[in-house]
């Protein structure tokens, strides 16, 4: 499944996600990606006011992976 960033600047197909506290941004949560075809640095997904919402997001890309979506767009 590929994944369309928040911004809309990506689409990627994701090996990894992760939940993260982004200090340099004003403490909000990120979810990070990493490309299971590229290395390098992550790519983040969306941004988030708290990790409730963060998680929340996950939950919904696990869902569009249980029901086999091509593309999942980040909300």
């Amino acid at each position: 499944m590929y994944l369309f960033t928040q911004n809309k600047k990506v689409l990627l197909d994701f090996g990894h996600i992760e939940v993260s506290r982004n200090l340099s941004g004003g403490g909000r949560y990120a979810l990070m990606a990493w490309s299971k075809t590229q290395l390098g640095s992550p790519v983040t997904l969306g941004k988030y006011e708290d990790e409730e919402a963060a998680m929340a997001e996950l939950q919904h890309i696990v869902q569009a992976l249980q029901m086999e979506l091509p593309v999942y767009e980040v909300k």
